[in-house]
């Protein structure tokens, strides 16, 4: 993780002056960002999380941070998910810079307040098929997000699209903030691409994820290489029963992500027909690590290939609109390091001492 050069952090490093709210966050994408803060800050000498029960592995992990578990119930946070921010002003005063991931910010906490939308379907409207609860849930979160913009002086999404999204009627800075790369930017694209396994491999089961279309290019695909297998990593229970009944496809359920990353390494094809994502950062894994992906034309597939030669196509079967490529032609420098990351939000938001600015020891 560490890049091996020092950071120079504008003011002494101290836990109780720099807040990093996770509080929500214990799967997936909000996971893997948490994880990463959480090792680098212990590294420069610790900060202050507030994390999600099922998180309090990292304390024990990373011990250089504090950690405050905040514990809520559905119905508490939402009727009022930011009472314990008081609470903790109150306990360790006013902080430099508070950073909420997904949480919005219901008033002023800090000198620098940075808000990052961690999920778009608050902000989308729902042409996407879901039920009721979530999307009244979606709706009061969505109402909140934008009502509590003005209390941020800095946002940040995951892709340029989101971004967008999330700066309507507001003039704060915003910062495209992608999740860094565990081990995608370690491979070398441009290697011989060697043998692979007759496996298609589609992650999620979200009902945005569109799956019934992903086994329509499944079964495209099967008529050229009739050993081809699907395997469906995620939760099973939203996978329709029709689908579920397909004899060439694999429910793999929820598995620990080395296995996720073990099957795409050796997977013929990578494909994902989601409708909406605020990030790539879901395709990068399938597309830097299966010999091939289809996936769907939304912004945020755009923008991890636009340095990629890449090709738009139409099959018959699948109604949305695809990219195809393959691993050789993919661009080696599009993913970043979590250090990359870090290190520009903190030089987002004036956090860092350039060797210019460094008074002499």
């Amino acid at each position: 993780m560490s890049s091996g050069v020092s950071i120079y952090v504008s003011q002494t490093v101290q836990f109780q002056k720099y807040w990093f709210n996770f509080s929500s966050s214990y799967t997936s994408g909000g996971l893997k960002r948490l994880r990463a803060y959480a090792q680098w800050f212990h590294q420069q000498g610790g900060v202050l999380f507030f994390i999600h029960p099922q998180c309090r592995g990292l304390i024990e992990e990373f011990p250089r941070n504090r950690y405050e578990i905040i514990e809520q119930s559905k119905w508490q946070r939402l009727v009022n998910d930011g009472a314990y921010i008081q609470t903790m002003q109150f306990r360790y005063g006013k902080p430099i810079f508070y950073y909420a991931y997904g949480i919005p910010i219901y008033h002023s906490v800090a000198e620098i307040n940075w808000f990052h939308l961690s999920n778009i379907l608050p902000l989308y409207p729902h042409s996407w098929t879901s039920s009721w609860k979530d999307i009244l849930r979606h709706q009061i979160l969505g109402q909140r997000i934008r009502a509590c913009a003005a209390h941020a002086d800095i946002l940040s999404a995951e892709s340029a699209f989101s971004l967008a999204l999330l700066q309507q009627q507001s003039n704060k800075l915003g910062v495209v903030s992608v999740n860094g790369s565990d081990y995608e930017g370690q491979l070398n694209t441009h290697d011989a691409l060697g043998t692979s396994d007759p496996v298609a491999v589609v992650v999620g089961t979200m009902r945005y994820k569109a799956l019934d279309q992903s086994v329509a290019l499944f079964d495209y695909l099967h008529e050229q290489d009739n050993a081809l297998e699907l395997f469906i990593f995620g939760d099973p229970r939203p996978i329709p029963r029709k689908l579920r009944a397909h004899r060439r496809l694999h429910l793999q359920g929820v598995v620990p992500q080395n296995e996720v990353v073990k099957q795409l390494s050796r997977a013929r094809f990578y494909i994902s027909t989601t409708t909406i994502e605020n990030s790539y950062n879901a395709a990068a894994e399938g597309v830097y690590l299966a010999k091939a992906a289809y996936i769907s034309d939304i912004p945020p597939h755009r923008e991890l290939l636009h340095n990629s030669e890449y090709s738009m196509v139409k099959i018959p079967t699948v109604k949305m609109p695809l990219l195809h490529v393959s691993k050789d032609q993919l661009a080696p420098d599009t993913l970043k390091s979590w250090d990359q990351v870090i290190i520009e939000m903190l030089d987002a938001a004036g956090l860092l001492l350039h060797p210019k600015q460094r008074s002499p020891a």
